[in-house]
């Protein structure tokens, strides 16, 4: 989005504005602008990842007392109102919270996405980094937790 710099400079009240400048407000376009300060795998690129865009969703990080696959996560979480994050929600909760994740091993059981000659991939943070991780059957132990969307309800917000 680009505003012109005189009209956010009267926004700020700032005197003298300069007439012909442009400021651009930060919003990402691709999958490297969202992951430029986010450690993360260079499989996780512009090219295997197309950033798409999302509107901001919330996410809630569930943890299971016994093994789970990634597929087994997403049953049950359904049954809690909770809902698959896409890829990209995925990149936008890592450029807000890697730094705060550093202890966690967090997988995001994603629609999978097919890295040319790799086979499918979903991704998980491991101490605040991204990375890809093969397929949807493999089993994570307990000390991992699964991050999910929370659905929307029409009219009544997000469920729990």
């Amino acid at each position: 989005m680009h505003i012109a710099r005189k009209t956010f400079q009267r926004f700020l009240g700032v005197e003298n504005p300069e007439p012909d400048a442009i400021l651009r407000l930060a919003h990402p376009t691709k999958t490297s602008e969202l992951l430029k300060d986010v450690p993360h795998d260079e499989l996780l690129n512009d090219e295997n990842f197309p950033y798409r865009g999302r509107d901001l969703v919330f996410a809630e990080l569930v943890s299971f007392p016994w093994p789970v696959s990634p597929k087994q996560a997403v049953e049950l979480a359904v049954l809690w109102g909770l809902t698959p994050l896409r890829y990209e929600d995925v990149f936008v909760w890592a450029s807000i919270f890697s730094s705060y994740e550093k202890r966690n091993k967090i997988v995001f059981p994603h629609e999978p996405v097919y890295v040319r000659g790799e086979g499918p991939r979903i991704t998980c943070s491991i101490h605040g980094a991204l990375g890809p991780i093969v397929g949807e059957y493999q089993t994570f132990p307990r000390s991992w937790s699964f991050g999910f969307a929370q659905k929307r309800q029409p009219g009544t917000g997000f469920g729990n």
